[in-house]
């Protein structure tokens, strides 16, 4: 088994992860394998992210042959055990799955029940519309918000090239296959601003300011509309504008606006026939 461990110097994440919970009890995991099905494939990396001193860090366990699979869960069982809170990308749909059906076949007595779990991908998901993104892949998320990554594989590529790491081992298949996790653990941790999104749904947001507004329409009609300021906890990671309904919302940094169209019609109100009878 290789064990890779590195120290993110001058690693600084704009999104106060904080909030969710004490840094040092919050693991970032990654997984990669040779398959989507743990009866049929192979673990073969276990990549995490942790803070330390001040500090982001990273450790690697690689699989060195097929039969370390056991070994690579053992160690990483055992230096989970000193946290608390796990954040994953879709981990809740593979990699903590993959991970328990491989203990199982193991006979291994772990499990994530210890562990709160939060999944990035879901938090973020739900806002795919309003984000205008095609999809909510890790790397869409991190081109984005402008992320570079230094490994050209994809994961599907990498499974050839860890069997032929197995077949015939070399300093270059070893630096993809950790380089490329490496980067997807480094991408998770760089794409946390794009919660910022979720927490505009989801907390409180207290108003700033409240006005009423006159304009003309494209047709030179006249219109009011209602403008509400408010400010955020958490700066939004882009500037972003979206509308639906004739309502606009525009957004950056912690200062956002909502723009509400005011209809001014006659109001009826129509008895029910019943209600006429004596």
């Amino acid at each position: 088994m290789r064990i890779s461990e590195e120290i993110l110097d001058n690693f600084f994440i704009s999104y106060p992860l904080n909030k969710l919970a004490p840094l040092e009890r919050i693991l970032f995991l990654d997984i990669e394998t040779t398959g989507f099905a743990a009866r049929s494939s192979y673990l073969y990396l276990i990549g995490c992210a942790y803070y330390r001193s001040g500090k982001w860090c990273t450790i690697q366990w690689l699989a060195e042959d097929y039969g370390q699979e056991a070994e690579i869960l053992k160690s990483f069982f055992q230096f989970a055990k000193m946290f608390r809170y796990l954040i994953h990308f879709n981990g809740n749909n593979f990699d903590l799955p993959f991970m328990t059906q491989k203990c199982a076949q193991h006979s291994l007595p772990y499990s994530f029940d210890a562990f709160e779990g939060i999944d990035l991908y879901k938090r973020v998901a739900p806002y795919k519309f309003f984000l205008k993104l095609s999809n909510c892949k890790q790397k869409t998320l991190e081109q984005y918000l402008g992320v570079q990554r230094k490994d050209v594989f994809t994961g599907a590529e990498l499974i050839g090239i860890y069997h032929d790491y197995i077949k015939t081992p070399s300093e270059f298949s070893e630096n993809a296959l950790l380089l490329h996790n490496a980067e997807d653990l480094r991408g998770m941790l760089e794409i946390l601003p794009m919660l910022s999104y979720y927490d505009l749904f989801n907390h409180p947001i207290k108003a700033r300011k409240v006005q009423a507004n006159c304009y003309k329409d494209m047709n030179g009609n006249k219109k009011r509309e209602l403008v509400i300021f408010f400010s955020l906890d958490t700066p939004l990671s882009k500037p972003l504008s979206a509308n639906a309904s004739s309502c606009f919302f525009r957004g950056e940094g912690m200062e956002c606006s909502l723009r509400i169209p005011i209809f001014e019609e006659e109001l009826k109100y129509f008895f029910p026939s019943n209600s006429l009878s004596t």
